[in-house]
């Protein structure tokens, strides 16, 4: 196991006093920042990311993930590549749940749609809208220049790979590379996880528009199903939903986060 002690001793001895008071095991983004810091300490020319709640199953797994990294593919050095999760019982699907209170927010319907395109393309590399941390193969090139975004809540992968783009990286999925996602069941409640997604969506959005060198029609259909003009309006019609529902439930804790939601639209989201 990783001491982040350690690491920090490390890195005030080489005089990366900045970036050793900055580490922490907080935050997906946090994480795997570490993870790039190890690399870079390790001068690996590859670094390959697994967590820990994955199972590899195909012998040829390693020899997959480093195919075509670092080498020219149609004319374009690859710097970055994701494969994707498996799930028991639906293959790559996600489940959609309560569709029709969230039928502005069908996150699940949109992500399994961009996948679908993707796993049955007869190309094995295809440009893609999304990227999963827990199978992502990244070349020191990219690595070393562009680190993950603290200020990401949620979808620090997908961050990642919209980054790379927008400072003209290559970064693609490989529909030969996938693995067994086994996620341990949260006691995360509904309004928590739609708070986060907010606050990730609507700053996702606003970095685009700083950059301005990606057009959203480039992450059809999904993020940029929740990346438009009318991402706040979603949102709220999404949170009043379920404000009702737990009303009728008597569950008022949901009920009262649920309308703070409403309001971190127009309000700390935007800050």
């Amino acid at each position: 196991m990783l001491d982040i002690q350690f690491l920090c001793d490390f890195l005030l001895n080489k005089e990366f006093n900045g970036i050793a008071q900055r580490l922490t095991f907080k935050g997906y983004s946090n994480l795997r920042n570490i993870m790039l810091i190890v690399a870079n300490i390790l001068r690996s020319k590859v670094i390959l990311m697994i967590d820990d709640d994955e199972v590899v199953e195909n012998k040829k797994f390693i020899d997959r993930t480093l195919e075509f990294v670092g080498e020219k593919y149609r004319k374009k050095i690859l710097y970055g590549k994701t494969g994707y999760y498996i799930y028991e019982g639906t293959d790559y699907k996600l489940i959609q749940k309560s569709p029709i209170k969230r039928k502005l927010w069908l996150k699940e319907t949109y992500i399994n749609e961009a996948l679908e395109k993707i796993i049955k393309s007869k190309k094995r590399l295809n440009q893609t809208t999304m990227a999963f941390g827990g199978i992502m193969v990244l070349h020191k090139n990219i690595y070393t220049k562009i680190p993950f975004d603290p200020n990401c809540l949620r979808g620090e992968d997908t961050d990642y790979m919209i980054n790379a783009k927008q400072f003209s990286f290559e970064f693609l999925l490989d529909n030969k590379l996938k693995i067994k996602h086994l996620p341990a069941k949260k006691p995360i409640a509904y309004w928590d996880k739609l708070r986060q997604d907010i606050y990730r969506f609507i700053y996702t959005r606003e970095k685009l528009r700083y950059f301005n060198k990606i057009n959203i029609k480039q992450l059809e259909p999904y993020p940029a199903i929740f990346l438009k003009d009318d991402l706040e309006y979603r949102a709220v019609v999404t949170t009043v939903n379920y404000a009702k529902r737990s009303l009728k439930k008597k569950d008022y804790t949901f009920y009262k986060e649920s309308f703070k939601n409403a309001e971190l639209v127009f309000k700390d989201a935007k800050v």
